[in-house]
């Protein structure tokens, strides 16, 4: 027996529904996804539309649909996104005057400070200037930039992070072998779309 179509259920599917117009666009950003060895900076920009623009609505939350369409982790998209940021700022400020090479990969980039637009032509312009004429790698960028940017921390995971992630996905085997058939990725999917029911019903 077929349940009931409610109004709700029907203003939750139209909801979910996207324009014509938000298909295009979630395509066009999916091409570019798609291409992210050939162009991170690409990926980068795709997935920040399809974040602000909420174009993943159909996978719930952002996190979702990076793990359930992409096998991405929401930590690594979020990294290919500020990459993208600091590579539009480094274009507008740079490029025009001719400064030196760009960074040519998102590695480069995860030392900069997060949020912090007018440290991050500081900093390459560092790395500039102390690689020289060697070839850039992320790893030279690291020792560069050292601990700080500018005299500024980044964002760099500590080994009580790593260690509490590593017991995090212990939980999770526990929990997928509890559930039968269920993978990890399929628990942190389940526990995130529980998550956003109990910040939907609690209007957090």
């Amino acid at each position: 027996m077929k349940s009931p179509v409610t109004k709700g259920s029907k203003k939750n599917a139209a909801a979910k529904t996207l324009a014509p117009l938000q298909k295009h666009q979630l395509n066009r950003c999916e091409q570019a996804i798609r291409n992210y060895s050939d162009c991170f900076e690409a990926a980068g920009e795709a997935l920040r539309m399809i974040r602000d623009e909420k174009l993943h609505r159909a996978y719930g939350s952002f996190e979702v649909y990076c793990e359930a369409k992409w096998d991405m982790s929401p930590a690594h998209a979020y990294r290919l996104i500020k990459a993208s940021k600091i590579m539009e700022v480094l274009r507008k400020e740079m490029s025009p005057n001719g400064e030196g090479r760009l960074p040519a990969n998102e590695g480069q980039l995860r030392p900069f400070p997060d949020e912090e637009a007018d440290e991050w032509v500081k900093a390459w312009r560092k790395v500039l200037k102390e690689a020289g004429k060697k070839p850039i790698t992320a790893a030279l960028v690291d020792k560069i930039l050292g601990k700080t940017t500018s005299g500024k921390k980044t964002s760099k995971p500590d080994k009580k992070g790593d260690v509490s992630a590593s017991k995090l996905e212990n939980v999770l085997k526990l929990v997928a072998k509890a559930m039968g058939t269920k993978t990890i990725a399929e628990v942190k999917t389940l526990l995130r779309q529980i998550e956003q029911k109990l910040k939907k019903a609690m209007n957090v």
